[in-house]
């Protein structure tokens, strides 16, 4: 009896002086090294600011080959399997550059994905595009950063209208653990040739809309030979429910 007693004493000592250790998730991975070291300080402390003052994560990450799923699939996975976004509905956006198939793609998740909506996401998409067209990936970051700032600032001053919008529609807290809410994705699919438009199967409730850019600039002239001046991007907008 004394031993049992001298035993839970001893945990109970140790756990009154154990701090718990958390392991916390970079904003930024650029797993195909588009960036430096200092690139990366600068972008994971100006997302880590924004992700705190709006209480949404903002994060980016860069990949090779994502095997045989599509950028929307790889984006939203790895989103969910890094642990990002904040309270009950994981509210947060993500910036996804996929070397390997030219396409670079955001999604939003939770609350964010009403306070930043789809016109908004693509005006971001925009404005990353541009510096991704001529090589410039760390402004191409922060550009991505600095808009979704801007917009969830715009969203705060009013109110937070979009946030208060999703909690009247689906509350303050999940209903099961696998419900999966709130999540926009805009995609940009760069055809490596031809102009060509590619096509993948897509959610039940989508919205799509066909754009032309000059793609030049973003295609490597030493990777892809291009036959037109011309690609076709499909944006396509997809709310997981």
């Amino acid at each position: 009896m004394k031993r049992l007693i001298l035993l839970i004493t001893c945990l109970l000592l140790i756990s009154a002086f154990t701090i718990p250790v958390f392991a916390v998730t970079p904003k930024i991975t650029d797993d195909y090294d588009l960036l430096t070291p200092e690139e990366e300080a600068i972008l994971e402390k100006m997302a880590s600011r924004v992700a705190t003052q709006y209480e949404a994560d903002v994060a980016i990450h860069t990949v090779d080959s994502i095997g045989m799923k599509s950028v929307g699939e790889y984006a939203d996975d790895y989103y969910d399997e890094q642990g990002y976004g904040f309270g009950d509905h994981s509210s947060g956006i993500i910036l996804v550059i996929c070397m390997d198939q030219r396409e670079i793609y955001i999604s939003t998740c939770g609350p964010c994905g009403y306070s930043i909506d789809d016109y908004e996401v693509e005006e971001i998409l925009d404005a990353v595009y541009e510096h991704m067209a001529n090589g410039d990936y760390f402004q191409a970051c922060k550009t991505f950063i600095n808009q979704t700032e801007m917009y969830l600032d715009a969203e705060k001053a009013q109110g937070d209208p979009g946030k208060n919008a999703f909690y009247k529609d689906y509350g303050s807290e999940k209903e099961d653990a696998g419900f999966d809410v709130g999540n926009a994705a805009v995609s940009v699919l760069v055809g490596a040739g031809g102009g060509g438009v590619g096509l993948a199967a897509l959610r039940s409730g989508m919205n799509t809309a066909v754009s032309q850019y000059n793609a030049q600039g973003y295609v490597d002239s030493n990777s892809y030979q291009l036959t037109v001046n011309q690609n076709t991007f499909l944006y396509s907008n997809v709310t997981r429910v």
